[in-house]
């Protein structure tokens, strides 16, 4: 097992969320929420993939592939 790149481990990271402007057609704002991490799916962990190798590391991350 190996380290999440994206969480750091915790299983959550903060994410830039859209949030719609009540009565409004047009509108809004972008907030910061800390939400389940993407990538891990919130266990903190990756699983190696010994059949090709390959790892996710903070230089490629998952958005890259």
């Amino acid at each position: 097992m190996k380290t999440c790149p994206e969480c750091g481990g915790e299983g959550q990271c903060e994410y830039e969320v859209s949030v719609p402007s009540p009565m409004s057609w047009r509108g809004g704002w972008l907030e910061d929420r800390l939400l389940e991490c993407e990538i891990c799916g919130g266990s903190g962990e990756l699983e190696e993939d010994e059949e090709q190798g390959t790892e996710l590391s903070p230089q490629t991350s998952w958005r890259s592939r």
